[in-house]
This record gives C-alpha cells, sequence and structure tokens, in this order.
C-alpha cells in the first residue's frame, strides 16, 4: 500500500488544504497593503516638499557630488519624485503567514522598492545623490507617522528602510536611484499608456511596462553606510516568474510548503534556509526532472525536491541571476551551519519518504504534521490509501487454467 496526500496540501472542494492554512488572512493583507499605501504617500509627500525649497536648503542632497550639482541653477529645478514597486515574496505570491506558536512571533515581511530619478555622474556609473541624504529625506518623513500610528521605525538595516508595523508585520523599503533621462522616457510611456486609459498618471506605482522597459544596467540601490551598488530586482522576479510559466504554479506552491517547513524548523527564519535559497533548489529539482511534475500530485512534487535537497545542500549553491561568486547564496556559512541544513533536509526527506509509505491516514497526518507544523489539517479523509503496483498484482484473483487433455497411448 502507499499514501497520497496531494489533498491534505491542496484540499478538496470546501475542505481547506495545507496552502489555505498558511495564507495570510484577507484582513492582514489588506491592513498591510493599508499601511504600505500611507507609507508611500507620506514619501511622495515629503520630496514634494523638498521640491519646494530654496535651493541652498537642498544642497545636502549632493553633499558627495562634484560643484555642478549644486549650484543654485541645478537645484532650483530639481523636482523630485518617486516611484515605488513591490518585489519579494508579495510579489512572487509566495508569502506565508507566519507560524503562530513561535515566540517572539515571526513576521511577514512586505517589500517595497522607492526609486528616485537623479541624476548620474562619473559617466553614469555613480548617482550624484548622496545615499545617506536619500536616506534621511525617507526617515525624518517617516517618523511623524510612525509617532501617529504606533509603528516602529528601524534604522538597523543596512539597505532598506524598516517600518514594524506590528509585533506580525513589517514594510521594507529598499532605495534605488535610476538616471533622469531613463525616467523622462518611463514618462513618455506612461503617458502614452494614460491616453488609452490603461494608466493613472498619478500613480505611485510604476506601470507595468514602464517598469519592464527600466535599462537593466543603471539601477542603483542606496547603503546606508553612503555606498551604492547596482542592483535590479526585476532579474529574481523574472527568473521565478519564467520558471512558474515553465513548470506550473504547483511550482509556486511546492516553494511555500518550503517556507513553511523552514518556518517551523526553525523559531528565527534567519537562521534557516534563505527563501531564495529554497526557491533556487525547487527550480533545480524541477528542471531535473525527466518528465513534467504533475500539478495533480503535489505530493510528488514535494517528495522530488526534497529527495534532491540534501545533495544540493552540499555543494556550492549559485546566485540564479548573479553569476559573481560573492553573489553565491550559500558564501556566508560556516561548515557547521551548512551540516545542520543537510541533517533538517534529510530530515524532512525521510518524513515525506514515510508518508509516502504509510497504510494508514492517521500515520500520514502524523509525519506532514511534524515536518511541516500543527496547520496541516487533522483530515484522515484527505489521504488517499492506494495499492502499489505489487500489490494489485497479489491482490488479483488467481485466473482458472484448464488442465490438459490426457490423451490415452498404447505402449509398443
Amino acid at each position: 500500500m502507499a499514501a497520497r496526500f496531494h489533498r491534505v496540501l491542496r484540499g478538496v472542494g470546501d475542505t481547506p488544504g495545507f496552502i489555505r492554512k498558511i495564507d495570510l488572512p484577507d484582513r492582514e493583507e489588506a491592513a498591510l497593503r493599508s499601511a504600505r499605501d500611507d507609507i508611500r504617500e507620506c514619501i511622495r509627500a515629503a520630496f514634494r516638499s523638498v521640491a519646494d525649497r530654496a535651493p541652498l536648503q537642498k544642497r545636502f542632497l549632493f553633499e558627495d557630488a562634484s560643484p555642478a550639482f549644486r549650484t543654485d541653477e541645478f537645484l532650483r529645478g530639481l523636482r523630485p519624485s518617486p516611484r515605488f514597486r513591490g518585489q519579494g515574496s508579495y510579489s512572487y505570491k509566495t508569502l506565508n503567514d507566519p507560524v503562530p506558536d513561535h515566540t517572539p512571533p515571526q513576521q511577514v515581511d512586505l517589500d517595497d522598492g522607492v526609486f528616485l530619478p537623479t541624476s548620474f555622474m562619473n559617466q553614469g556609473e555613480r548617482p550624484a545623490l548622496a545615499a545617506k541624504a536619500y536616506f534621511k529625506v525617507i526617515e525624518e518623513a517617516l517618523e511623524p507617522l510612525c509617532k501617529e500610528r504606533g509603528w516602529t521605525l528601524s534604522r538597523e538595516k543596512p539597505s532598506c528602510v524598516r517600518v514594524v508595523i506590528n509585533a506580525k508585520t513589517h514594510v521594507d523599503l529598499p532605495l534605488y536611484a535610476i538616471p533622469d533621462e531613463d525616467y523622462a522616457n518611463v514618462e513618455l510611456l506612461e503617458k502614452s499608456l494614460h491616453s488609452r486609459g490603461m494608466f493613472t498618471m498619478d500613480s505611485a506605482e510604476f506601470a507595468d511596462d514602464s517598469y519592464r522597459n527600466l535599462p537593466d544596467d543603471h539601477i542603483m540601490l542606496a547603503r546606508r553606510d553612503g555606498g551604492w551598488i547596482k542592483s535590479d530586482p526585476r532579474k529574481l522576479h523574472d527568473w521565478f516568474q519564467g520558471a512558474v510559466a515553465k513548470h506550473g504554479p504547483h511550482l509556486r506552491h511546492v516553494c511555500r510548503y518550503l517556507k513553511a517547513w523552514r518556518d517551523h524548523e526553525w523559531e528565527e527564519p534567519e537562521d534557516g534556509i534563505s527563501s531564495i535559497t529554497l526557491m533556487t533548489m525547487a527550480v533545480r529539482a524541477f528542471d531535473e526532472n525527466r518528465t513534467r511534475l504533475d500539478s495533480s500530485r503535489e505530493d510528488e512534487a514535494l517528495l522530488t525536491v526534497a529527495e534532491r535537497m540534501p545533495a544540493l545542500l552540499a555543494v556550492t549553491i549559485k546566485n540564479p541571476v548573479v553569476p559573481d561568486p560573492e553573489a553565491n547564496l550559500d558564501k556566508d556559512w560556516s561548515t557547521e551551519t551548512r551540516r545542520g541544513f543537510i541533517v533538517a533536509a534529510e530530515m524532512l526527506r525521510d518524513d515525506l519518504r514515510a508518508a509516502t509509505a504509510a497504510t494508514k491516514a492517521d500515520a500520514v497526518i502524523s509525519r506532514l504534521q511534524g515536518c511541516l507544523g500543527g496547520r496541516v489539517p487533522s483530515d484522515p479523509a484527505l489521504v488517499e490509501i492506494v495499492p502499489t503496483e505489487e500489490a494489485r498484482i497479489l491482490a488479483q484473483p488467481r485466473a482458472a487454467v484448464p488442465l490438459a487433455p490426457v490423451v490415452r497411448t498404447t505402449s509398443g
């Protein structure tokens, strides 16, 4: 006998499966989006205020640039206007509700990129805008809003501003600069879209087409220490969306199951395997599979990935979109950390194998809850116990074989 637990993962009819149990509740998702929108408007208002200042009061924005960027003529015409674009798990649709019984509670992370058009210098290699001034404008704008709402403004992250909404949710704001001449082309495209009723010109968010058309070598991420690094968030998004388009939405579901396993296994997700590493291993396992993994058997798909994980964790894990060895996903792992990840992955694999081999529904549920947590539905009716090929053969009734006729002979 063997067990199938696809319906435990996906549910059936009105009976929710594990995937529904790890969804962020609609009410909380709406509240998080509302907070994000208020943060966006606060930042836009702050830059409108900066634009109205006298030239002398704008010079701090370009304190690291050449004198040409600090003249009254240049600063008088400076009217920076940021745009925004969601990124990370919310945009990939791999966001999970955190495990509820960890203390302190895990947090939902919504990443919202801030893109500010600005002049570049050194043949377009570096923004003229001072990275520290960029952080200063954003954080000074958000302080009153955070105080009013009871939020907490965190300055601990080196490459983003974090607004902690409550014990369970926060919004991260990576700060990007894009060349203003590129943004001028974006505005022309958006005006064209607006004329066709496809875009609202006062929108805070990039239109899809204009975001895709930003040059890929001119997106720079500000660092709190004053530095800038090339960082195009679209690359990771496009890589994963391409993999989902190739393999099907069950790839996304498997990634969510792996993240749920990680969050159950490690109380602090930062101590466990990163989400991008889990996604990379899942895509690799799907790519390696000779036949397309069936969307009607997500239990098989999850086990297929889990079977490969120990070996994939034992070798270098390259960044799927950045070929530089410095961007390898495991570059900061110690030998002890790697070994701990491998052992945990082996346990996941063994639990899923045991669930598949179980002959009783209760045993399947117990194994799944052991590795994925208590949000796995405790409904044995969702488990299918099916005979294996060998069992089916042995269970077949014996066919009646007619006896050969006895031919009477005479001896010589």
